[in-house]
């Protein structure tokens, strides 16, 4: 098959700008919001926090294992990385937490707090997903295979996104050779968890 361009990280990462930046602007404004308006963006903060969080821990089970196999990670770098991320989460959840048991008065003051953290956050957070999209994406581009990136992708979507999955598969595994499709299914075998290895089995043989 034609080798795709497959990029692991844009799409989950432009969806998290976006979400941040909204944040920021509403958390700078919300001195003049109500309280039922605060309430809604503290909730919608912890949504994003959780998502960055499950995406941070993707990366860490699905992307960190073929980076080692490849040497291409100085002391496990993505996974320290995502430490530190989570550690500047963690400050962000303490402050909802905090928030969530003021007055009505005080909590609009304590906007200001988590504006500010959660900027401090935004700007760490900017560097990292550019170092994952200047640096980790062309170097395994540059040092894997197309069915070992594709496997990423398949054993993702097909653990955590099934529905997704059932759609996408077919169309994928038709346009792979067989020998192809052998060297995807390996390369998932050895770098995916195993749970992940079987629910690609599954959906192939469901296909």
């Amino acid at each position: 098959m034609a080798t795709p361009r497959i990029d692991l990280f844009a799409h989950p990462h432009q969806e998290q700008r976006l979400a941040l930046f909204e944040l920021s602007k509403a958390f700078c404004l919300q001195a003049t919001a109500e309280s039922q308006d605060l309430e809604y963006l503290v909730d919608k903060l912890q949504d994003t926090i959780n998502v960055i969080k499950e995406h941070s821990d993707n990366e860490n089970m699905f992307i960190s294992p073929l980076l080692n196999a490849k040497g291409l990670q100085n002391e496990n770098w993505l996974d320290k990385e995502h430490k530190h991320m989570d550690e500047l989460l963690d400050e962000l959840e303490s402050l909802i937490i905090k928030i969530r048991t003021l007055h009505v008065d005080q909590q609009i003051d304590f906007c200001s707090k988590i504006y500010n953290t959660l900027n401090r956050f935004i700007g760490n957070y900017l560097l990292h997903i550019d170092k994952e999209e200047q640096q980790i994406m062309p170097l395994l581009r540059q040092h894997s295979t197309m069915e070992e990136i594709m496997g990423i992708l398949v054993a993702f979507k097909a653990y955590k996104e099934p529905e997704v999955a059932k759609a996408m598969l077919p169309s994928i595994l038709s346009n792979m050779t067989v020998e192809e499709r052998v060297k995807m299914f390996a390369s998932i075998k050895k770098h995916a968890p195993a749970a992940a290895y079987q629910a690609s089995l599954s959906f192939t043989i469901a296909g």
